[in-house]
């Protein structure tokens, strides 16, 4: 079903040591910006859920994180939203995907975010914009979550167009 590889953030906290947390902070339906509906391929009618949460480090606060499902895929996973991560939510109500898309960016902590990550205005984030993908293409959500850079190191492994591919998926050459 979906790649084995994948492991959600509070997995790999877990790996280094630290005790995940989430506290939900909302759960709404909503007719969501043009972005949102492009990103989604949904129709410019389309209503979805709005989960938003507080993911905890050693129950401190280090990222916002704001998920936007289709209405079908929200009404299957609310129940474990508030509890778990995204991807073993997925993965525990058999919604499948084959790809997930990322884009890692930098950003500061804006006004609206100050409070619930307990950190000045201007402290330098990261912003990371995810989205699972079906076998056919469809987008099944779509995340943005913005985090305290200090937490995160991500490993990539690209493969060389005319290249043979080393079998490495899921694996990292340096250590942790």
């Amino acid at each position: 079903m979906n790649p084995p590889f994948i492991k959600s953030l509070g997995d790999h906290m877990l790996l280094a040591g630290v005790e995940p947390g989430l506290r939900e902070l909302s759960f709404t339906l909503l007719v969501p910006d043009a972005e949102v509906l492009e990103v989604l391929k949904l129709p410019r009618e389309s209503v979805v859920y709005r989960h938003e949460k507080v993911v905890l480090a050693d129950n401190r606060p280090i990222g916002l994180d704001v998920t936007f499902l289709p209405r079908a895929v929200g009404e299957v996973l609310r129940q474990d939203l508030g509890s778990d991560f995204v991807m073993p939510s997925l993965e525990r109500n058999r919604i499948a995907y084959s790809t997930i898309w990322y884009r890692l960016e930098a950003c500061s902590l804006t006004e609206q975010q100050e409070a619930t990550l307990e950190s000045p205005i201007g402290t330098p984030m990261l912003s990371i914009k995810y989205a699972p993908i079906d076998v056919d293409g469809q987008p099944v959500l779509l995340g943005h979550m913005v985090t305290r850079a200090e937490w995160f190191s991500f490993d990539f492994c690209v493969d060389h167009p005319g290249g043979q591919s080393a079998d490495t998926v899921g694996q990292s050459i340096f250590e942790n």
